[in-house]
Parts: C-alpha cells; sequence; structure tokens
C-alpha cells in the first residue's frame, strides 16, 4: 500500500492492522463483512455431526461438535480475474493540493 500512496510505511502498516482488527472484531460477533468490489466474508454454523477417525483413534467413528466458521463469497471482479489470469491495475493516490 505504501508504494501507491503518499503516505509512510509504519502509516501504512498501521492502518491496515486497524482495518484488520475492526474486521476480526465483527467476524466474532458474527456480523458480516463486505469489502465492495472484493467480496464478502460471512460467519454460519455447521452441526455437530460424525466423523471417521484416522490415526491412532480407539473408535473407528469421532464425534466432531458444532462449531462456527467463516464463509467467504468472491465479487464478481475477483472470479473474472481469477479466470481470465489478467489481475486489475493498481491504483495511485494523487497529493493532494494545498489549500485543500
Amino acid at each position: 500500500m505504501a508504494d501507491h500512496t503518499y503516505y509512510p510505511r509504519d502509516v501504512t502498516r498501521f492502518m491496515l492492522d486497524v482495518a484488520i482488527d475492526i474486521m476480526t472484531g465483527a467476524i466474532a460477533r458474527g456480523e458480516p463483512i463486505e469489502l465492495r468490489g472484493f467480496g464478502r466474508f460471512s460467519v454460519r454454523q455447521v452441526a455437530a455431526k460424525t466423523g471417521y477417525g484416522f490415526g491412532n483413534t480407539p473408535e473407528p467413528y469421532v464425534k466432531i461438535p458444532a462449531r462456527r466458521v467463516v464463509r467467504f463469497k468472491a465479487h464478481d471482479h475477483v472470479l473474472t480475474a481469477l479466470a481470465t489470469g489478467e489481475a486489475p491495475e493498481v491504483r495511485s493516490i494523487e497529493p493532494l493540493g494545498r489549500g485543500r
């Protein structure tokens, strides 16, 4: 990010860390997050189920408890870039003139 803005690396790293902390908190509370043009993160509940026990388990089947999982649905722009292999051009921020 610092290469495409006029902010120093430590400032852009701090801004990104704060954004990730905010999104992590929202996901932990079960709130969906939408990043416009990128995709949507949501939380869903997965029911308990029985699975096959591999390795050193004494019984062939094990109980897998219910849990919450994060789901991601990519935006059409991301899916198109993935299908074509063409990444979009990275935009840069131009410096603002004095007096703005």
